[in-house]
């Protein structure tokens, strides 16, 4: 049996876009989810596409993070997600199922919202 122990904002993308052209975000909840694996941290990216012998190269924050929510939340591909300080946004979802087939909870892959 799935027990999450941490809280988390959820943040639910609409459809459509405000005048600059950026996603328009609906109503902020607050959920609990279990935090399997949040990793972050820095990583060097090339600045330069010629990619000369100075090698400029500047610093980029990236997360990797799993989390896992009940099976009622409603969770989309897109949606925000602020758990622990970090945001994120879900990039995959997979639905895991108990021993008697029964949906048990949501697995939810997110990277680093940019």
């Amino acid at each position: 049996m799935f027990t999450p122990t941490a809280f988390c904002k959820v943040t639910r993308i609409l459809p459509d876009y405000d005048e600059f052209g950026q996603n328009r975000f609906g109503v902020t909840r607050t959920s609990r989810c279990g935090v399997v694996k949040l990793s972050v941290g820095q990583t060097k990216t090339s600045v330069r596409a010629d990619s000369s012998a100075s090698r400029g190269a500047a610093r980029e924050e990236v997360a990797d993070a799993v989390l896992l929510f009940r099976h009622q939340e409603q969770i989309s591909l897109g949606d925000k997600i602020e758990v622990a300080g970090v945001t994120l946004r879900t990039t995959g979802i997979v639905i895991r199922h108990d021993v008697y087939g029964r949906i048990d909870h949501l697995e939810v892959s997110c990277q680093i919202w940019a």
